[in-house]
């Protein structure tokens, strides 16, 4: 082979790497105190203390999808021991629509969701407020848990299963922690439970 070729030949696997050999990345290793469990112990942590560490996990493994895993988990109430869906869409329903779509939603391995009723509702509401720079008031009077899902919409007005009248039906205002009834063909925001009060 000529000279000027093998010489060109090693230059270029010199520069590319090609010849120093390769280091195995290793995958980000998890600190053993990072979690409030072991194996044996984790049926023993409340439904809060569980979805905490698995939050701490997923952060800890794959940062940048920590939030958008912290939204997909349900949230229970231990005050009520109610199971609310903790990331609501940014749409909103008639209340029959409202209704249906708590019938068929499946999250979280609950296939069981339900509209609140009007007290069900009202108990994820607080006296004190929370700073909301999206809400038309700049604050929400809501269960801080579910503090984060409410920056989709300023008025923040979701529909209860509760009937008024034939034509009318019970919801609550998170913008003053007010409840109201609506007409049933009004469109607000759903949030769905499982469980009863």
């Amino acid at each position: 082979m000529n000279q000027k070729i093998l010489t060109f030949i090693i230059m270029l696997l010199l520069f590319t790497g090609c010849g120093e050999p390769q280091v195995e990345q290793k995958p980000k290793q998890i600190p053993e105190n990072s979690f409030i469990w072991n194996e044996h112990s984790a049926e023993k942590l409340s439904q809060n203390e569980y979805d905490d560490a698995m939050i701490k996990y997923v952060a800890l493994k794959y940062p940048k999808k920590a939030k958008e895993y912290k939204e997909t988990l349900p949230w229970k109430d231990e005050e009520t021991g109610l199971i609310w869906q903790r990331k609501v869409e940014d749409n909103i329903y008639n209340w029959s629509d409202a209704k249906n779509y708590c019938s068929r939603l499946i999250l979280a391995g609950y296939s069981n969701w339900k509209l609140p009723t009007i007290d069900e509702l009202k108990s994820i509401r607080t006296e004190n407020s929370y700073k909301n720079t999206q809400s038309s008031r700049g604050k929400t009077y809501i269960k801080k848990p579910l503090l984060e899902s409410m920056f989709i919409n300023k008025y923040h007005s979701f529909w209860s299963d509760t009937e008024k009248d034939y034509s009318t039906a019970w919801g609550v205002l998170f913008l003053n922690a007010n409840d109201y009834f609506y007409t049933k063909s009004r469109e607000l925001l759903v949030r769905c439970v499982v469980g009863r009060q």
